[in-house]
């Protein structure tokens, strides 16, 4: 927002969604989010207890955290954006330069870009790169440049992350990756 002067929700759909004929989505807003929360109409959630205390201008932001909602085509979408390099049909709609920082080691560790975990997977004993993109409930878009493959994972794991999180990367790793390459 400090940067464009927008809402990440209004620059998106301008700038991203637009250009990449993605429209059946759902952004809520923070303040909606913790509502859903609280009200126990997240699935397999615990309602907070107490109840969560935000700033009151927060509640107006859209939730970037996990508030987007899309069908798995427009998430992979996404996913083949970052592997062009931000072109989309011939158009550059995001920088090169800003494509592959985003997806390089930031903050002190080597798990995390600007948005994207990073990770490495052994392929026939070849190491192989990949970075991905998770939300609340662990829906996942998976991108593999050496592979030139996108894959997107939708689940509704919010009671255990962990175990939701260890499934998918045993279907990516012994099942995707393993077709993939033979």
């Amino acid at each position: 927002k400090n940067a464009t002067d927008v809402q990440a929700d209004a620059y998106a759909e301008e700038h991203l969604f637009t250009p990449m004929q993605i429209s059946n989505y759902e952004w809520i807003k923070s303040s909606e989010f913790w509502t859903k929360l609280e009200s126990g109409e997240i699935p397999d959630v615990p309602k907070p207890d107490p109840p969560i205390e935000y700033p009151g201008y927060f509640a107006t932001y859209p939730h970037t955290g996990g508030g987007l909602k899309m069908l798995p085509r427009d998430m992979a979408k996404l996913g083949q954006l970052y592997l062009n390099k931000g072109t989309w049909n011939g158009k550059q709609i995001l920088p090169a330069a800003w494509v592959e920082q985003s997806v390089q080691p930031h903050y002190g560790n080597n798990e995390y870009g600007y948005g994207w975990r990073l990770a490495k997977y052994s392929v026939q004993g070849k190491e192989t790169n990949c970075y991905y993109a998770t939300g609340f409930g662990l829906q996942s878009i998976y991108v593999l440049p050496e592979y030139q493959l996108v894959v997107v994972f939708t689940q509704q794991n919010y009671r255990n992350m962990q175990e939701g999180s260890r499934q998918t990367q045993d279907v990516l790793q012994n099942y995707v990756l393993k077709a993939v390459t033979g």
